[in-house]
């Protein structure tokens, strides 16, 4: 419901693997952790990888290489009370924040194609964008933007096209970016989003 009300249609949530995290009682195995538990996984690597009961109740984003092999979660709260909103995997030996953008295994071939990213803040901009046909978004997947994101993105294009909320949050973190692009010789521009559009 959620999803629909974000102007969402069954083929992105489908396309995106979008998702959603059940309540599980604190110290009980869940689904996720009695399926990995049966493929043979032991419990060190699921603590290395996070707990899973830490995702309880959250509409759930999984993460990609550029390659498109899963390597993590954001978990959106859908309860108000519920902080943080966002929620990602912790830091593990496959999962960088800093290192991924979302969901650029998707966008890669686009950002070839028309010679530019369009980086967006967050997740749900990017599912908006890809499904109205603008495959060369991406995002930072709730984390500030780095120099290694930048790199990344310039393997495929050095043109940036930065569109970020219009808020005070959003206007900071656009500067961030076009001096962060200009040390990597990058070319940024700006969508400027009309008065009143977040």
């Amino acid at each position: 419901a959620y999803l629909q009300e974000r102007g969402l249609t069954d083929e992105t949530i489908g396309q995106f693997q979008l998702g959603y995290a059940p309540s599980v009682p604190r110290g009980s195995p869940g689904p996720l952790e009695r399926l990995l538990d049966q493929r043979g996984f032991r419990g060190s690597e699921l603590r290395l990888a996070g707990s899973p009961e830490r995702f309880s109740q959250r509409l759930m984003f999984p993460l990609w290489d550029a390659l498109g092999n899963p390597i993590g979660f954001t978990g959106r709260a859908l309860d108000p009370n519920d902080q943080p909103k966002y929620l990602n995997t912790p830091e593990t030996p496959l999962f960088k924040k800093s290192r991924i953008l979302y969901p650029l295994h998707a966008a890669k071939e686009a950002i070839k194609q028309e010679q530019r990213s369009i980086l967006v803040e967050g997740q749900m901009d990017v599912l908006l964008a890809h499904q109205l046909g603008t495959r060369s978004a991406v995002a930072t997947s709730g984390t500030a933007l780095t120099s290694d994101h930048l790199e990344i993105l310039r393997r495929y294009s050095p043109r940036l096209l930065l569109c970020f909320d219009n808020d005070e949050a959003g206007v900071e973190a656009t500067r961030k970016a076009i001096l962060l692009a200009y040390d990597l010789e990058m070319e940024p521009a700006v969508i400027v989003l009309p008065a009143g559009v977040k």
